[in-house]
């Protein structure tokens, strides 16, 4: 299965935002997103970008990795089940089940820090462009 890919633009070589509103049904609800939210695609370090399958912003990560930074940055469910909705989506995007468990513990080693960054401004920010509507 394939998932729909956000249709984005880059703001600069890192970073993108959403051109065209998107949403996705996950096990948390369903992520819908408007345009001009942004992201950092997958966060996978800069220099393993050439290789196949790691660049961050395409292939079989890209729609899991944009779903995930949109429920950190809003907080809009709690962490844990964030990152286990990056892992859902991975799988469900044709994803072997050893690297989706790679970027699922990844991201608990790690996401921490991004989601300790946080503030009310921040997260307020981004609820205006994304929501996750409980089914």
């Amino acid at each position: 299965m394939n998932l729909q890919e956000p249709v984005v633009e880059f703001m600069d070589e890192r970073n993108i935002i959403l051109v065209d509103a998107w949403s996705i049904a996950t096990s948390a609800g369903i992520i819908s997103v408007l345009p001009g939210a942004t992201s950092d695609g997958a966060s996978t370090p800069e220099i393993i970008w050439s290789l196949p399958g790691f660049n961050p912003f395409e292939g079989d990560t890209f729609p899991a990795a944009f779903a995930h930074d949109q429920l950190y940055a809003g907080e809009l469910c709690p962490r844990e089940q964030a990152d286990q909705v990056l892992k859902e989506l991975l799988i469900a995007n044709g994803v072997s089940w050893e690297r989706a468990e790679t970027y699922w513990a990844a991201v608990r080693e790690f996401g921490g820090n991004v989601w300790n960054t946080h503030t009310p401004e921040s997260i307020a920010l981004a609820r205006k462009f994304a929501t996750l509507t409980k089914i």
